[in-house]
């Protein structure tokens, strides 16, 4: 969908201010998630490769980090569809109200989630993190839920990517699962995965 230009139409939106809220939600619904109202994949994207552009052009620190909610679908075998949907809305709104506001959270696809952490050293991401997903496992949901994280930390962990925007998505991925394997529940970083020979 060609993005609609608000501000050329301005005069005449101001004038029409249905069509100017119709249009409004449009942009929205295009970079929102449906179910949960945080941003979708292709919301990720901009964010993600304008993060990224700020990191090579200004050397900008930040994180990205990758989650998954782990078992969910036995979670969904068990108590069904709709309680897996009411499990996804109440872990994405501890997820938001445990970050900061300038901390950029999507669904990245079915069960994982990846966030976004503009200016933030890799330990102090890795706090913020760590703070969110002791949240998430005291939720009271149907059982106990726990998620698995993967972190990637820009400058700290460049010196593994070739190029910002395609290598580190699957690095992070890559701790993640790391993450998965060797417990749950868990956050794995990149440093984690080169001391471990795992990368």
């Amino acid at each position: 969908m060609a993005k609609f230009n608000l501000e050329k139409h301005k005069a005449y939106l101001d004038a029409n201010p249905d069509l100017k809220q119709y249009i409004e939600r449009l942009e929205r619904e295009n970079i929102r998630d449906h179910l949960t109202d945080v941003y979708n994949r292709r919301g990720f994207d901009e964010f993600f490769k304008y993060q990224c552009e700020l990191a090579k052009r200004y050397k900008k620190p930040f994180a990205l980090s990758m989650g998954d909610i782990d078992d969910f679908k036995s979670y969904n075998d068990e108590f069904g569809h709709d309680a897996g949907d009411l499990a996804l809305i109440e872990i994405s709104r501890c997820m938001q109200s445990n970050l900061r506001t300038s901390d950029i959270l999507c669904r990245y696809g079915g069960e994982e989630f990846a966030i976004i952490l503009p200016e933030i050293k890799g330990d102090d991401a890795e706090l913020v993190i760590e703070r969110m997903k002791n949240k998430i496992g005291e939720l009271k949901l149907n059982r106990r839920i726990t998620m698995s994280f993967g972190i990637f930390s820009f400058p700290d962990d460049s010196i593994y990517v070739y190029d910002l925007v395609t290598d580190i998505i699957p690095l992070c991925d890559k701790a993640l699962y790391y993450a998965k394997k060797t417990g749950k529940n868990k956050i794995c970083t990149i440093r984690f995965l080169v001391e471990n020979d795992a990368l």
